[in-house]
């Protein structure tokens, strides 16, 4: 949790006024042909927060099956009157990587093809470190803000100050950054990327935003490009993008016994300094869908009630409660949504409309 460190800039980026900046923009990239309830959580989480109207929350995807898919999931999430507009994106990866340093690095016709990757050119994590790759070019083309799927969204993101999450006090992460179009930084990411490969995922990714920021001269700096200063960039403490490890989901925030030891002190940290919680869904899924099947089994009348006595089923039902309901569905094999689910999720009172009226396909 980094105790004692200077809280101070936390409570200024909380009182940052943001109507007038240019429009902010949220990536996250979806590329599943089927899409579990438990990654749709941030997109749930961001859009119930009160981000800049001008916001946009662009979505990539890889194929039309990915786009008609996760459009009918969304639509049920993301509905609210003044919530983010989202905007379908079609990842191309060698559209994406042109007029960048990873030009011409990767295959692009084997990619299209969908052939697997070979690993004695691009080592055994081939499509992750393709992944890692497209969420900088991503930024560095665009601008705005890059968050792994599986992530928990506390406060309105748009008022961190530019810069990346860490997971210690001892390095760096790439699950989620803030950077503005063009930046410095990102672009030398990209040319890392490309001249160190390795195919490791750790190295093409968190641990290569912590070798940049080890290289110095990201804490404000002047470029070339049009004679303005680069806007300079910071690494945010841990507890502001609050990793949720694997080793402690069990024992600690999926228990509604144990975790009361954590909650006095747990929720006032998340409940002061954290932006958003980063639960690692592609390990953590399985033992929450089981505690969430053992909840109907203890408590069938009240599952979701049992669920929320825990850390983490306490954060899930206060910012994505639909996606809690559509997790419940999965986890007694029932097509989502489903009635159980429906029944167990709290519907927004306000004036609600369509989900087609607040996205648009591009």
């Amino acid at each position: 949790w980094g105790r004692g460190g200077d809280l101070s800039w936390v409570a200024n980026a909380l009182k940052r006024d943001i109507g007038g900046e240019l429009p902010v923009l949220v990536h996250q990239i979806l590329c599943y042909d089927s899409f579990k309830a438990i990654f749709l959580c941030g997109v749930e989480s961001l859009g119930a927060k009160a981000l800049s109207n001008e916001t946009e929350i662009w979505l990539w995807v890889r194929s039309d099956k990915q786009h008609e898919t996760l459009k009918r999931r969304v639509s049920r999430l993301v509905k609210d009157e003044g919530a983010p507009k989202v905007v379908y994106k079609r990842l191309v990866f060698g559209e994406l990587f042109s007029g960048t340093p990873l030009e011409g690095f990767y295959d692009f016709d084997a990619l299209t093809r969908g052939d697997p990757l070979p690993k004695e050119k691009y080592g055994l994590h081939g499509w992750q470190a393709v992944y890692d790759a497209a969420r900088l070019a991503i930024t560095w083309k665009y601008g705005g803000i890059y968050m792994d799927a599986d992530h928990i969204v506390i406060k309105n993101p748009a008022q961190l100050p530019y810069g990346f999450s860490s997971y210690s006090r001892l390095g760096g992460a790439n699950n989620a950054f803030y950077f503005p179009k063009g930046h410095n930084m990102t672009y030398d990411l990209l040319q890392w990327f490309r001249e160190n490969y390795s195919g490791d995922d750790w190295n093409q990714g968190p641990k290569a935003f912590k070798r940049m920021w080890n290289a110095g001269g990201w804490q404000g700096m002047c470029g070339e490009a049009k004679g303005k200063c680069v806007p300079s960039v910071q690494e945010w403490p841990p507890w502001v993008i609050h990793p949720i490890k694997y080793k402690v989901y069990m024992p600690t925030v999926l228990d509604p016994n144990l975790a009361t030891q954590h909650m006095d002190h747990g929720h006032k940290r998340i409940r002061d300094f954290t932006f958003m919680m980063h639960t690692y869904s592609h390990v953590s899924d399985r033992p929450e869908m089981e505690f969430l099947r053992k909840c109907t089994r203890t408590h069938p009348l009240n599952p979701i009630g049992e669920y929320e006595r825990s850390m983490i089923g306490t954060h899930r039902w206060k910012h994505c409660p639909t996606t809690v309901g559509d997790m419940l569905c999965e986890a007694l094999n029932e097509t989502v949504p489903c009635s159980r689910g429906d029944s167990a999720s709290p519907h927004p009172t306000t004036t609600t409309s369509t989900g087609d009226s607040v996205t648009r396909q591009n």
